[in-house]
């Protein structure tokens, strides 16, 4: 008999076309600090499992590659059969665990039938028990039957996303992502193999935005200069912004306080030159990506131009990815930060705190 495959594949390999929220949204992903790496083939008995280990310090990635399941898949003969992937932590332990079962539904004119596809995401914790994160059943046979299903798996962004079918496949279902996976997990109830696979990693992009400033030092420095000038704490005031274009990522405190290279080094980015005249550091206040954003960390640079209270501006998105050209912002009597993202067709605005 033989052997249809579901490929891992991802957009991001072809298109790179996510959408990425940041304190606005780009409709593209950010590529720096992503990198590709093949994985060797394998291949696994039935009711036996084969591991694959990431990349040491992978924090986000994206899998691709060809997961070979034989049987019948032209009939009924994988009714009940069942294919495995398993995300598992530092310590072997399955965090994560999507499994594709099969079997054959009887139409109602009782004479014809229906092949389905009934795809599973399961939390498990330490203890092997599991919650159901998200189900579906897919009937398209042709998507799923022939020989060049895709199936795609993306852990970034704190969400885990599957997705199934030919030429990149449809959205399938999709959960609660985790930082904690060190490798995964392929077996079923048929032999199986992995082939012609890779990974689009990235270590933790969090880590270049933490800063050596204490609270209590930013705390005395903004009381220092809590009158006017641009240096203080700045709460949210509102938003002018194309959802189409950006969303915001939380309604955001910050403070801007003079640049200090001993505590935060001047990022290496293509959209800036020079050493910023102040940085912004996130003190509360995020939605997305909440958990990995911690109060100290860099938010954004501003740098001096030739004209009264106007900046130009380097800000990082929720998922600690630069914003880019043509950002600027912009001080108003002392009391309004508008922050103006021309790219983006939005601005925010920020109201100095007493």
């Amino acid at each position: 008999m033989r052997e249809g495959y579901i490929s891992f594949a991802v957009p991001y390999f072809r298109k790179l076309c996510f959408i990425a929220i940041v304190c606005l949204c780009c409709p593209w992903v950010h590529s720096a600090g992503w990198e590709r790496r093949e994985l060797p083939e394998a291949n696994v008995k039935s009711n036996e499992f084969v591991t694959v280990d990431l990349p040491d310090g992978c924090h986000e990635f994206i899998l691709e590659g060809q997961l070979g399941f034989g049987g019948n898949h032209m009939g009924g003969g994988l009714d009940g059969q069942k294919w495995t992937v398993e995300l598992l932590d530092k310590y072997s332990r399955p965090v994560r665990r999507i499994t594709g079962v099969y079997g054959t539904a009887v139409l109602h004119d009782g004479f014809s039938d229906s092949r389905f596809l009934n795809v599973m995401l399961d939390s498990v914790s330490s203890d092997g028990a599991t919650v159901s994160l998200d189900k579906n059943e897919l009937h398209n046979e042709r998507e799923l039957y022939g020989r060049s299903n895709t199936l795609t798996i993306d852990c970034s962004g704190g969400k885990l996303r599957v997705w199934l079918g030919k030429d990149g496949g449809v959205y399938v279902l999709g959960g609660e992502g985790t930082d904690e996976i060190r490798s995964l997990r392929f077996g079923g109830t048929k032999s199986m193999s992995f082939r012609d696979a890779a990974i689009k990693w990235r270590m933790d992009p969090a880590r270049s935005l933490r800063t050596s400033w204490s609270m209590d030092e930013i705390s005395e420095i903004c009381a220092r200069d809590a009158g006017s000038g641009i240096s203080g704490k700045w709460q949210f005031l509102d938003r002018d912004t194309d959802v189409r274009w950006a969303i915001p990522g939380g309604r955001y405190t910050l403070a801007i306080i003079p640049h200090d290279v001993g505590k935060v080094a001047a990022p290496t980015v293509n959209s800036v030159t020079g050493m910023p005249a102040f940085d912004i550091i996130y003190l509360s206040g995020a939605e997305t990506n909440r958990s990995r954003w911690e109060a100290g960390m860099l938010k954004g640079h501003l740098y001096p131009t030739p004209f009264v209270d106007h900046y130009t501006l380097l800000w990082f998105d929720s998922f600690f990815e630069d914003m880019g050209y043509e950002a600027s912002a912009d001080l108003s009597d002392g009391a309004v930060l508008t922050f103006n993202f021309p790219l983006y067709k939005s601005v925010l605005r920020f109201v100095k705190m007493k």
